[in-house]
């Protein structure tokens, strides 16, 4: 039986692509963007104790060194990371009853995440004996520059013009920010969302900021975190 040679060559060049495609899947995959899949402590969670490692899971190995990590208000820490794991311990006991906001970027200087959580009342603890008062070099260790704290005070606000009011909470819905000028909103399920929406761009407009301004991401679930 003849065989049509033009037939031949198609088979082979068609062979040929399917390998190129495999091979590519096979030793070039396609990168999946980072994310981050679960936090301690919970997004906008309360009462954290002053001395609580954050712990950031990904849904990939991540490098630490390739991010970078900012806090407001400040704090001294360490990163160690256990796969798709990092691990924050603070060096410092945190702030009593403060709200905390942790940014993350990568190198390119892109947000990829934003977590805020809130500390528990001061710890009582016993008065340090004066023998063991820090020394006031020990004391200014670490404040920083104050024209670069006021340079990041300001892009926090420009970038999180709702900072002072998130997260905020009804008994129907809760926000959050999730980065820079984009909104969480996740409400009770059977909730009417025209509804939710409405409410939650009137108190965004009580607090002086436009609703235009922002992103916006609607959640329903059965329990409110």
């Amino acid at each position: 039986m003849k065989i049509n040679r033009n037939l031949i060559i198609l088979i082979v060049f068609l062979a040929f692509l399917a390998t190129l495609f495999l091979g590519r899947q096979i030793f070039f995959p396609p990168q999946e963007k980072l994310q981050v899949i679960n936090t301690i402590p919970l997004p906008g969670q309360n009462n954290i104790p002053l001395n609580q490692e954050i712990v950031l899971e990904f849904n990939q190995a991540v490098n630490p060194q390739d991010l970078i990590f900012s806090f407001f208000p400040e704090f001294l820490f360490e990163i160690k990371s256990e796969n798709q794991k990092i691990i924050i311990k603070p060096k410092e006991s945190l702030l009593p009853k403060t709200q905390y906001r942790l940014e993350l970027k990568d190198k390119s200087d892109n947000s990829l995440f934003s977590l805020v959580f809130e500390t528990a009342e001061e710890e009582i603890v016993p008065s340090p004996s004066p023998s063991l008062s820090p020394s006031l070099e020990a004391t200014t260790e670490g404040k920083g520059d104050p024209n670069a704290l006021k340079e990041m005070t300001k892009e926090l606000y420009q970038n999180y013009p709702l900072y002072d009011y998130t997260p905020y909470r009804t008994p129907t819905w809760v926000t959050d920010y999730l980065e820079p000028k984009k909104l969480i909103i996740i409400y009770k399920k059977g909730e009417n969302l025209p509804t939710i929406q409405e409410e939650v761009f009137t108190w965004i407009r009580e607090n002086k900021v436009d609703p235009k301004t922002h992103l916006y991401v609607w959640e329903e679930r059965e329990v409110l975190p």
